[in-house]
């Protein structure tokens, strides 16, 4: 891949927020087996189950159509996580 002089760091972004916006946050569940996710993960929802895991575009269950932003990390791996997430807001 050509970086065209661009560095590629992993960075934990905890300032999400921009703008004078208002967001707006739900309640969700994240499924157990997801993983340990960082605040800003986007989130797409298991349609058989109305939890929520990753986006991933080639998944088949729902979760390829992004729903919502997660506010803050958190640790589903070996259970459900309840948290907070965002569907509405400037970011």
């Amino acid at each position: 891949m050509e970086t065209l002089g661009v560095d590629y760091l992993t960075k934990q972004q905890y300032n999400l927020l921009g703008g004078d916006h208002d967001p707006v946050q739900i309640p969700v569940t994240i499924v157990s087996g997801a993983g340990a996710l960082l605040g800003g993960t986007v989130l797409g929802r298991i349609t058989a189950s109305g939890k929520y895991t990753p986006y991933s575009a080639t998944h088949t269950d729902g979760s390829e159509v992004a729903r919502v932003i997660l506010a803050r990390d958190i640790d589903a791996t070996s259970a459900d996580a309840a948290v907070s997430a965002y569907v509405h807001g400037e970011f």
